[in-house]
C-alpha cells in the first residue's frame, strides 16, 4: 500500500477513542471520521458530516416495535407449506438471525474507533437497529413455528457444515480487523459490512418475499419490509463512510487496495451464492438459482460502482428479480 507523510497510511494502527479528551481539537473543519483529534463531545449541532447526522435522524424516525406486528396468522400459513418450503423458510430465517447477530457484534467492535460525533451517533443507531431485527426474527419464529422447530432455528448456524462455511467467511473478514486493527483492515471491515447489508441480506429477503407472492407468510413479509428499510440506511451509511475516509486520505485509494476490495466482494458473493442454493435446493417459490445468483451479482456491481471499483460481473445490471423492488415498499 502507498505510504504518506500526511494523513493515515494503510498500515497505521487504529486507536480507540478516549472516554473524554480535554486536549481534543474543537474545530469542526479539522474533524476526521477516523484518526482525528477528538473531544468525544457528542453534539449534532453544525456537524462536519451532515449525511451522518441525517442518517441518524432517519434511524430515530424509522424506529418500530416488532412486538406490535400482527403475526397471528403465520402459524397457519407455515403449517400449510410443503415440507421443502418449510425447510426453505426455516433455513432462511435462521440465516437472517445469525448474519444480523454478526453485524451487531461487528458494529460494537468498530464503533469506538470513529472520531466524529455524528458518525458515532449514526453507527450507534445501527447497533440499535440490529437489536430490533433480532427481536423481529424472534417474533416471527415464535408465531410461525411450533415449539419443537424453534431450537433448530437457533442452532443450525453451528450444526450444518455449509451454513458454518458461509458464516466463517464473513467472520474471517471481520476478525481480520480484530486481529490486526490497521486502517486497511478497518476499511475492508466496512466494505464487508456493506456487502452483507447490500447483497447478502437482500438475497435472503427475496426468498421471504417469494412466499408472500404466493399468498403465504404475508405478515412476516410486512415485518421484513421494515428490516429492509433499515438495511438500506445501513448500506448508505457504510458506503458514504468508506468513500469519505478515502477522500480524506486519498493515499489509501490505489490499484492494490481496489484489487483487494474486489476480491473480498467476489468471495463474499461466491460464498452467499453457494449458501442460498443449499437453502432453496433450487425450489424457492417462483425463484431459480440462476435468478438468485444474478440478483446477488447485480447488487455487488452496484456496490462496486458506489465504491469506485471496476465492475465485478460484466453484463449483469438492473434487477434479475423484477418484482423485488415493488415488494419492499411499506404501505401504511
Amino acid at each position: 500500500m502507498i505510504e504518506s507523510k500526511s494523513g493515515l497510511s494503510a498500515r497505521d494502527r487504529m486507536q480507540r477513542i478516549f472516554l473524554f479528551n480535554e486536549s481534543g481539537d474543537k474545530w469542526v473543519s479539522r474533524k476526521r471520521i477516523i484518526g482525528g483529534s477528538h473531544t468525544n463531545l457528542l453534539s449534532l449541532d453544525d456537524p462536519k458530516y451532515p449525511w451522518a447526522a441525517s442518517i441518524y435522524r432517519k434511524i430515530v424516525s424509522n424506529t418500530y416495535n416488532p412486538a406490535e406486528f400482527n403475526l397471528d396468522r403465520e402459524n397457519r400459513d407455515f403449517s400449510a407449506l410443503s415440507d421443502l418450503d418449510r425447510k426453505i423458510f426455516m433455513r432462511t430465517l435462521s440465516s437472517l438471525m445469525i448474519v444480523e447477530s454478526i453485524l451487531f457484534s461487528n458494529y460494537e467492535v468498530i464503533l469506538p474507533y470513529f472520531t466524529s460525533p455524528e458518525v458515532v451517533a449514526a453507527y450507534s443507531g445501527l447497533s440499535f437497529q440490529e437489536t430490533l431485527h433480532a427481536d423481529s426474527y424472534t417474533q416471527i419464529a415464535v408465531h410461525a413455528l411450533p415449539q419443537n422447530l424453534r431450537e433448530p432455528i437457533y442452532e443450525s448456524w453451528r450444526t450444518t457444515e455449509w451454513f458454518k462455511s458461509r458464516n466463517r467467511i464473513i467472520n474471517d473478514y471481520f476478525f481480520s480487523y480484530i486481529r490486526e486493527p490497521i486502517v486497511e483492515n478497518f476499511l475492508l471491515n466496512l466494505i464487508t459490512s456493506a456487502v452483507v447489508v447490500g447483497s447478502i441480506l437482500p438475497t435472503e429477503f427475496a426468498v421471504i418475499y417469494a412466499f408472500s407472492r404466493h399468498n403465504r407468510l404475508i405478515f412476516t413479509t410486512n415485518l421484513v419490509k421494515y428490516i429492509n428499510r433499515d438495511i438500506i440506511l445501513q448500506y448508505e451509511l457504510l458506503v458514504k463512510t468508506v468513500n469519505t475516509i478515502l477522500e480524506e486520505n486519498p493515499q489509501l485509494q490505489n490499484d492494490t487496495f481496489n484489487s483487494i476490495s474486489s476480491d473480498v466482494i467476489k468471495e463474499l458473493i461466491r460464498s452467499e451464492t453457494d449458501f442460498i442454493h443449499n437453502v432453496t435446493e433450487g425450489m424457492a417459490p417462483g425463484l431459480t438459482d440462476f435468478a438468485l445468483t444474478r440478483f446477488s451479482q447485480a447488487l455487488a456491481n452496484r456496490e462496486a460502482k458506489a465504491l469506485n471499483i471496476a465492475t465485478l460481473y460484466p453484463g449483469i445490471s438492473g434487477s434479475p428479480i423484477p418484482w423485488y423492488d415493488s415488494l419492499i415498499e411499506i404501505k401504511k
